[in-house]
């Protein structure tokens, strides 16, 4: 059979198997945003933010489509300047003729998404959504570990395995664990519906000052292992999902994760 090159639409209704745009919250922005549907796509990139650096990688690879987690704008724009941070980085994409497609909290909520890689990767077994709306779907998830382990034990093993810099956390380093709730990114407000569905700790990116008192309180174990680093495994479940997705389909298109990103955040210490 010959081989085709895609269409920015034709992986765009690959990815929505992954993560179908319905998923997604009210107030985010995921999906086709900037570019041409009917443009030809021979190199994609995917990486989890479209920072400066991804963009720039993209041009290194010549790439057609830049296909990123985190939605770029996040938030509607009252107008789009060069000389600004997320001007600049629309500014570049247009000019260079890439398209533009992010997954967030459709990715986030979507089977074999962020927080499955997340569950993944921790080896949790008998994994399900917490789903406290009866829609056969949810945000965060909730597994068992193995073994119960010490807190201090677990966040060595979160520290390991995801290649976090710091931890943050709540509740007693003593306290054994082992039903372990999910949320990559900013998921610390979770962690009331955490507790009422039986986990011992909620593993999350960031945590807020306010749900760290009101779960210390609570005696609640929040570990917050970074934004960066609780959503960045999902970028090679991307790329697997859509390589496997252009074998089926016979596509000519090479896709690149950019392997190099690296968080935002500096730590001093």
């Amino acid at each position: 059979m010959e081989e085709i090159n895609p269409s920015v639409s034709d992986i765009f209704g690959v990815l929505s198997e992954l993560a179908p745009i319905e998923l997604a919250e009210g107030w985010d922005n995921p999906g086709l945003t900037i570019g041409n549907p009917r443009g030809i796509v021979k190199r994609v990139v995917c990486a989890l933010d479209a920072s400066s650096n991804s963009i720039k990688y993209a041009l290194e690879k010549r790439a057609d489509l830049l296909v990123t987690h985190h939605p770029l704008p996040l938030k509607p724009l009252s107008h789009l300047l060069k000389q600004d941070p997320v001007g600049s980085r629309i500014y570049e994409l247009v000019k260079s003729e890439i398209s533009f497609i992010s997954m967030h909290t459709n990715l986030d909520i979507a089977q074999g998404g962020v927080n499955d890689c997340l569950c993944g990767i921790l080896g949790l077994k008998d994994v399900a959504p917490i789903d406290p709306d009866g829609k056969g779907f949810g945000l965060l998830r909730i597994g068992e570990l193995t073994t119960p382990l010490f807190l201090t034990d677990f966040m060595v093993e979160i520290r390991e395995k995801l290649g976090a810099k710091m931890l943050t956390y709540t509740g007693s380093p003593n306290k054994l664990v082992k039903r372990i709730a999910v949320c990559g990114g900013s998921g610390s407000s979770f962690w009331e519906l955490a507790q009422q569905n039986g986990a011992d700790c909620l593993l999350t990116g960031e945590l807020k000052h306010h749900d760290a008192l009101d779960a210390k309180d609570a005696g609640f174990s929040i570990v917050a292992a970074g934004h960066f680093e609780t959503e960045r495994p999902v970028v090679d479940k991307v790329t697997e999902f859509l390589r496997a997705k252009a074998k089926e389909r016979d596509w000519e298109v090479i896709i690149y994760p950019y392997v190099d990103e690296q968080t935002p955040i500096n730590i001093f210490s």
